[in-house]
């Protein structure tokens, strides 16, 4: 995407998305040059790798849970894009990351007695995904889906990568044009996620860079699916929200796909307050263009190991020390 970026902010892009480029050599998947670790063993771990089998995810797990998110091919083979954070929900400690994509969407869309990917992203955030929070036009402002990417750490003990989006619009221009050169702010963003054993949160950290140097307005997501059945928390105080509602069906299985729950922890010190859009149950923070900012999203299942109610779910999320 081109954008007319000032040149302080253009330098600041260019540093970040620069230093997406490299990432440590392994053994299988290759992304632009960039090749990705793969997994090895069934012993409980920490896993995150590229996966060019389903066009160009990211997907990464622990011994609790899995998440994936999607990348820049998708938006051409199914469209539209969704830079929301995917749920696959697991009923086991071992690995399942390599299996279920190696066996493909017809086998984990079905639970084989591991789990299965019963949780849909569709327009929202997702599970944690972010945007930026216009609150004039009370309208949420979304990235397309990762245009870089860097592996961390693939394991066992944490699955640590870092993204980058490309600019996108945060207003909409007064003449209605949408174009890359169109006048008005645009945001970048480089996130870090941090995935470690035996939590069902990933640590999310984000920098966003802009044209304008003023304050940033980013709403942080759980989707409501549009289910006004579902279960909803909030405690402003300590930043905290969940979401418990029902499991998407596959038609084709006779199963009960049982309940995600989905939670977020942001830092108090950002917090402005909760607002709730058609798509999302959203935190709203205020950030500061160049500076890194974190909060804690993550899922569990009730059909899994650790939490089988909304109650359950929602003390474990209330009782979580983290650290920002």
């Amino acid at each position: 995407m081109k954008s007319r970026l000032l040149p302080a902010a253009a330098l600041l892009a260019g540093a970040a998305l620069a230093a997406c480029q490299s990432m440590p050599a392994g053994p299988a998947s290759t992304y632009n040059g960039q090749t990705a670790s793969t997994q090895s063993g069934t012993a409980p771990q920490a896993f995150v790798r590229y996966v060019p089998e389903r066009v160009d995810d990211i997907a990464w797990e622990n011994d609790r849970i899995a998440f994936r998110i999607y990348g820049p091919e998708l938006e051409t083979a199914a469209p539209p894009f969704s830079s929301g954070i995917d749920v696959w929900a697991k009923s086991v400690r071992t690995p399942i990351v390599n299996k279920w994509n190696a066996l493909g969407e017809h086998f984990y869309h079905l639970d084989h007695g591991e789990g299965l990917d019963c949780y849909k992203v569709g327009a929202g955030r997702g599970c944690g995904g972010l945007g930026i929070w216009n609150a004039d036009e009370k309208k949420l402002y979304v990235s397309h889906d990762w245009q870089s990417f860097k592996i961390l750490s693939s394991g066992p003990a944490i699955a640590k990568f870092q993204v980058t989006y490309a600019p996108w619009r945060v207003t909409t221009p007064k003449d209605k044009v949408e174009n890359a050169g169109a006048p008005g702010r645009k945001v970048w963003q480089v996130t870090t996620f941090t995935l470690a054993m035996g939590t069902n949160f990933n640590r999310i950290e984000t920098t966003l860079y802009s044209n304008d140097p003023g304050e940033i307005t980013v709403g942080v997501g759980l989707a409501n699916h549009r289910n006004k059945e579902g279960i909803l928390f909030q405690d402003a105080p300590t930043a905290r929200e969940t979401f418990w509602d029902k499991a998407d069906k596959d038609p084709s299985d006779p199963i009960d796909p049982g309940y995600i729950g989905t939670g977020l922890m942001a830092n108090p010190a950002d917090f402005t307050g909760f607002v709730a859009t058609e798509d999302d149950n959203l935190a709203i923070l205020r950030v500061s263009p160049g500076k890194p900012f974190v909060y804690y999203a993550g899922a569990c299942w009730s059909k899994g190991l650790d939490f089988h109610t909304s109650d359950q779910w929602n003390a474990y999320v209330k009782s979580a020390h983290e650290k920002f």
